[in-house]
């Protein structure tokens, strides 16, 4: 009894190798991001993290001397398609696949999401083939279709669990009152679901912004570039690299990121203490 009364106390030396270890990942995290907007505002980026001139002459090279409106223009386009197509095929999917019921549906299920075990990379070719036949090449709705379908399954799982916790009294209520299913739906299920359908925009968004393999296979046309193909052409395409105009390329590519997670992390919470949705 008194060696589990007993309080063990943990050296102060052992403590503070804990947090110093801490601090040091932290500090290892951060320094690259911190070289990166040190050198999009320097006008001759060094390895050490001492800015020779502040400036903002690598920004202004990105829109007014390089195509930067545009490039950004074509990531946008990709993502909020990519998005669109995602939220209305996994809203009404994963609300078929919560109410119904089938003997396939749990193997579906599994099945759809085992397809993101598989590697990208394995099914490129007779993806190519397959967009090739279809006539969609060199369009944008080619890496929209295709960013569309790998995100597809996260979030089918994402709405067919959260349309799960919505009871069906509530649907039920309004067909009471000679509301439709339809009715339901827009009145009741989809206003609810408004966090989860936020959570999957977002984790949609990021990953067709930031979308790299699938222009570079499906898009020849330069007008049709994403920020991403234009970063990795800016690295390779010249033997002299402008570190500072790829540091302010990058700052801007993962700007909207950061502004899109900060807005939704404030909505979404807004969003699930005004939904209320009990079990």
């Amino acid at each position: 009894m008194k060696r589990r009364g007993r309080r063990v106390s943990t050296p102060a030396a052992t403590q503070i190798s804990r947090y110093g270890f801490v601090v040091f990942l932290v500090v290892f995290s951060l320094v690259p991001f911190y070289w990166l907007i040190l050198s999009a505002f320097d006008t001759k980026p060094q390895l050490w993290l001492t800015p020779v001139e502040f400036t903002f002459q690598n920004f202004v090279n990105f829109f007014v001397q390089e195509q930067g409106f545009l490039w950004m223009g074509n990531s946008l386009i990709y993502a909020v398609g990519t998005v669109v197509l995602v939220l209305v095929a996994s809203t009404l999917g994963g609300y078929m696949l919560s109410r119904l019921k089938f003997w396939w549906k749990t193997p579906f299920l599994y099945f759809i999401i085992l397809i993101r075990v598989i590697p990208n990379t394995t099914y490129l070719v007779p993806l190519f083939k397959l967009i090739s036949n279809l006539g969609l090449m060199d369009t944008y709705f080619a890496v929209i279709l295709v960013d569309a379908s790998g995100s597809l399954p996260i979030a089918l799982w994402v709405m067919k669990t959260f349309f799960d916790t919505i009871q069906p009294e509530l649907e039920e209520a309004v067909w009471i009152d000679g509301g439709t299913r339809w009715t339901s739906l827009t009145r009741v299920v989809f206003p609810l679901s408004a966090p989860a359908a936020a959570a999957v925009a977002i984790l949609t968004f990021r990953g067709s912004w930031g979308t790299f393999l699938t222009p570079v296979l499906f898009i020849t046309s330069d007008n049709k570039t994403p920020l991403g193909v234009a970063i990795f052409r800016a690295y390779i395409t010249s033997q002299y690299i402008d570190y500072g105009f790829l540091a302010a390329l990058a700052i801007v590519y993962i700007a909207p990121i950061i502004v899109l997670v900060l807005y939704a992390r404030r909505h979404l919470i807004k969003s699930f203490n005004l939904a209320g949705v009990k079990g």
